[in-house]
C-alpha cells in the first residue's frame, strides 16, 4: 500500500527569503527569516498529531517561471500549494531520488 501525500510546506533557504518577499509581499510580511522559520514551525505544530509532513525548499526563480507558464499569479496559497503538489508528484512519480524537489 502506498504511503499517503504528506502536508506540503513551502520553505526557502534564508537566501531565497528576500525573494519570496518580492514575490509574495501580501503573504509573506514576516521582516526576518528567523521569524519566517518560527512561522513555518507555528503552522506544523497546529497540523493533526502524526500527520505527515515534508518541507519542500523551493528556489524562487523556479516557482516563479512555473506560475508564469501556468497562469498562475505566484502571490497566493494556491500557486504555492499547486507548485508543491507538482513538485512532490513529478518526484515520486519519476524516481525517489529524483531530483524534481528543489534543495
Amino acid at each position: 500500500m502506498e504511503a499517503p501525500m504528506p502536508i506540503l510546506i513551502f520553505c526557502v533557504t534564508e537566501e531565497e527569503y528576500p525573494k519570496l518577499q518580492k514575490v509574495c509581499p501580501t503573504s509573506f510580511p514576516i521582516p526576518s527569516y528567523e521569524r519566517f522559520l518560527k512561522y513555518i514551525d507555528k503552522i506544523i505544530r497546529q497540523l493533526p498529531q502524526g500527520a505527515p509532513v515534508e518541507k519542500i525548499h523551493v528556489k524562487i526563480d523556479s516557482f516563479v517561471t512555473w506560475c508564469s507558464k501556468a497562469g498562475i499569479h505566484p502571490d497566493n496559497h494556491t500557486a504555492r500549494a499547486a507548485y508543491l503538489a507538482n513538485l512532490y508528484t513529478a518526484s515520486h512519480i519519476v524516481s525517489p531520488s529524483s531530483d524534481a524537489k528543489d534543495k
